[in-house]
């Protein structure tokens, strides 16, 4: 029809597995690094980009920074910021399939590398975890205690 598929035309998959061997091209399509890297070349320093992980590691001091960017006051000092909608446990067969994951990363070296390269590009910490290609499936608390 030449217009783009919408994610509601897309066949669900009952396996990642079986999604990645029909859709090959799902990673590319799925990518952000490149859409990222623009989005920096277009608005430089006003575009405020975060890690993840600073959410999961430090949270408060993330919520400041972003309070300091949009030049409001800090939260106050009895705040507490707690995780929401964050569903523990095994979501797909992902962490339980070491060759789809092993795949998975595989095919998400480029994206992992553009990740890194913006955000050292605007002055960001880049994360142990994504240094290391730290992903979900190898932290324990976010599977319900037990590993991959």
């Amino acid at each position: 029809s030449g217009r783009p598929e919408s994610a509601a035309e897309r066949p669900c998959w009952p396996t990642l597995a079986g999604g990645l061997q029909a859709e090959p091209e799902m990673v590319a399509r799925e990518a952000s690094g490149q859409h990222l890297r623009s989005l920096l070349a277009l608005l430089g320093p006003r575009l405020w980009l975060m890690h993840q992980d600073s959410l999961r590691f430090s949270a408060k001091r993330t919520y400041n920074g972003l309070a300091a960017f949009l030049g409001v006051q800090p939260f106050p000092t009895n705040t507490e910021f707690r995780r929401h909608n964050s569903q523990r446990g095994h979501r797909t067969e992902l962490c339980r399939n070491a060759s789809v994951h092993a795949v998975l990363q595989q095919s998400f070296a480029e994206e992992y590398r553009d990740l890194e390269a913006v955000l050292h590009a605007a002055a960001v910490d880049v994360p142990v975890a994504l240094r290391l290609r730290r992903t979900r499936c190898d932290r324990a608390e976010e599977l319900g205690g037990g590993a991959g």
